[in-house]
């Protein structure tokens, strides 16, 4: 019999509406399962009562995390999202005792169940899944596979970790490099998943490549995989879909699927993909009413080039 499984995202004040909805996505088809979410912007004292939320929160400070002020400081919070992961997996192994971690992004939403994963990781130490498991034609619309290569091969909007000691040493290699490497230049196409790429090439002995078309179906794979939607269940290559990755999803805009770039659905994936995207947006909506966060502060934060000029300043003064 497998061990519930724990799984993890990593949320600013913004995003937190989105990700009760996918932890709550998560324990609707996982058994037992329990989820964290480290809170990227939000102290504790901040932080209303954590009764009838899907998850258990936890704060920067828990982690651990060397240089952890400087770079609140040269990282904005998307690139904070890609440094602090592998730290707060690592946390979860070590600190909290779970055999099993999966890190979903919270633009996730759920619909069936990881126990493929749990297999998968019984034989490995970690698992990543691709991009794209077919190339994209060669048309010249967006996402192209130039353009998705530029990322890395891995999507790191999906990660599983197995408590073992190569899980470990992969772990703080890649805490070791996210303290200088997630820095996010789109015109540059440069981005931390590409350290995933090179995590995965440097350890491959330990990693499974996750090639299965349940898992992370998104707007720049459509093309490889053909849906189908039964009794509001998901169904791709005879398979229920595991989760959907919602990326750039827009509560003001929640009535339809949508993606970036000019490469669009087919009608038929366009109408299913709908039907997933209002039933996340409902939860998301919801859990913003029940959170009540207080507004945003105004951002004051370092325009790019001052966060790379402090950057710099940072390594010539170590």
């Amino acid at each position: 019999m497998n061990e519930p499984l724990t799984f993890c995202t990593i949320a600013s004040r913004r995003y937190l509406p989105m990700a009760c909805a996918m932890c709550h996505s998560v324990k609707q088809h996982n058994d037992d399962a329990q989820c964290y979410v480290l809170l990227l912007d939000i102290e504790e004292a901040d932080f209303p009562p954590a009764e009838g939320l899907p998850f258990t929160p936890l704060y920067l400070r828990e982690l651990g995390i060397t240089g952890l002020e400087n770079m609140q400081i040269y990282y904005d919070l998307l690139e904070q999202s890609d440094a602090f992961r592998p730290s707060l997996i690592r946390h979860i192994l070590v600190r909290k005792n779970k055999a099993k971690v999966i890190y979903l992004d919270s633009d996730i939403f759920v619909t069936g169940c990881f126990d493929d994963c749990q297999r998968y990781l019984a034989r490995t130490s970690f698992c990543l899944t691709p991009h794209l498991r077919k190339p994209l034609p060669i048309d010249f619309l967006e996402p192209s596979n130039f353009s998705i290569a530029s990322y890395g091969v891995y999507n790191i909007g999906f990660m599983a970790f197995k408590n073992s000691e190569p899980a470990l040493r992969i772990l703080d290699f890649l805490i070791g490099e996210s303290e200088h490497h997630c820095f996010y230049d789109p015109e540059q196409m440069v981005s931390g998943q590409r350290l995933y790429a090179l995590a995965a090439a440097l350890y491959h002995k330990d990693l499974m490549h996750l090639d299965d078309a349940a898992y992370n179906i998104a707007y720049w794979n459509l093309h490889e995989r053909k849906l189908e939607s039964r009794d509001g269940r998901f169904f791709t290559e005879g398979k229920e879909v595991v989760f959907f990755h919602l990326s750039g999803f827009d509560l003001s805009r929640s009535n339809a699927f949508h993606a970036r770039g000019n490469r669009f659905p087919s009608l038929h994936a366009a109408k299913i993909l709908g039907e997933v995207v209002r039933e996340y947006a409902r939860l998301v909506r919801g859990y913003e009413k029940q959170l009540q966060l207080a507004p945003e502060k105004p951002d004051h934060r370092l325009t790019t080039a001052e966060r790379r000029k402090f950057y710099m300043t940072c390594q010539r003064d170590c």
